[in-house]
């Protein structure tokens, strides 16, 4: 997934590519987390319910980085590619901060309703049977030895998208 973010600097020069990196880390993430830190004072359960309630950012990230969608950017922004490759920077880093506020999200309503004990169990749990998940994934995938149909280049057109990928996406 980090590779597609340092893929784009075949288009763009890397130090402007960590120029932006360090501008949405030292200046968005603080001003996301400072207005949930501050909003969070007049109620506590304010960042995981803004977090459940952003669906699926892990998913549209995971999308953006690996289906090749992103290429197709270069029209939506006027034909130019250098604009296309910041703009597609610009949009997974902000898809990793929305992402990185669900899982914080999700952490802190496990935190705010379950006893030490239950919580340790609920993680325990989720290790074992989020291992068990992906070993039976990864034995029955028809993609298990490279890319398949379960994940297609969806910027090639929509003919991949076979019962494999509805499958895997429910």
């Amino acid at each position: 997934m980090m590779n597609f973010l340092w893929k784009t600097g075949a288009v763009l020069p890397k130090t402007w590519l960590w120029a932006i990196v360090a501008l949405s880390v030292l200046v968005g993430w603080p001003i996301v987390f400072g207005t949930l830190a501050y909003i969070t004072t007049v109620h506590s359960w304010t960042i995981p319910i803004a977090g459940t309630g952003m669906v699926s950012p892990r998913w549209a990230l995971l999308s953006w980085s690996t289906s090749g969608i992103a290429d197709g950017m270069v029209w939506a922004v006027g034909g130019s590619s250098i604009i296309a490759a910041y703009a597609n920077v610009a949009l997974f880093l902000w898809l990793s901060l929305m992402d990185s506020v669900q899982q914080i999200g999700v952490g802190m309503m496990l935190l705010q309703s379950l006893t030490r004990f239950h919580m340790g169990a609920c993680l325990l749990a989720a290790q074992i049977i989020g291992a068990l998940c992906t070993m039976l994934a990864r034995a029955t995938a028809p993609d298990n030895f490279g890319p398949g149909p379960v994940f297609p280049n969806v910027s090639l057109g929509l003919s991949g998208l076979g019962a494999w990928f509805w499958g895997v996406l429910v």
